[in-house]
Parts: C-alpha cells; structure tokens; sequence
C-alpha cells in the first residue's frame, strides 16, 4: 500500500514559488509523488490560500503550474495540475 503525505500550504507555495531554501526538498516530495512512491493529498482549502497568497505576491496574473514529465514544473493547464493530485 502507498504512504499518503499530506501537501500543506507551504510545501506547495515553496515549490511553486521557488521559496529558498525550502525549494528542493519541496521538489523532491513532489518528484517522489509523481514517481509513484508515494500519494499526494491536500484540501481544497490549500488551494484556495496557495491561489491567494501567489496572487497577492506576484499580481493578478498568477500561472497555473503543473508538473511535466521532464522533471520541471512550467505553466500548463489547470486541469493538468488538478489531475496530479487526483488521479
């Protein structure tokens, strides 16, 4: 059975945002989540204040990340980060 690791606001706004010096270990929970090793788990309550503290600090035009197979995180779809945490 797969360990579940609860995303809490911070792991998810230090890889999204690039917080030093938080930034890899953030990537490598995700990478292992991504990897299969373990699965990812938060609320939506998460994603509304990780919405709303990108959006106070880096302006209304805030992108939406994702997690592409190449091992980076770039802009994609909504829906592509969404599926990352739902599958």
């Amino acid at each position: 059975m797969t360990q579940t690791l609860y995303l809490d606001a911070d792991i998810i706004l230090d890889l999204l945002a690039r917080r030093q010096p938080w930034f890899k270990e953030s990537a490598a929970v995700f990478m292992k989540i991504q990897s299969g090793e373990f699965q990812g788990a938060t609320s939506v309550t998460v994603f509304a204040n990780v919405f709303y503290i990108l959006r106070k600090s880096l302006g209304p035009k805030v992108p939406v990340l994702s997690f592409s197979g190449s091992g980076r995180w770039e802009a994609d779809q909504t829906q592509q980060l969404r599926s990352f945490f739902f599958h």
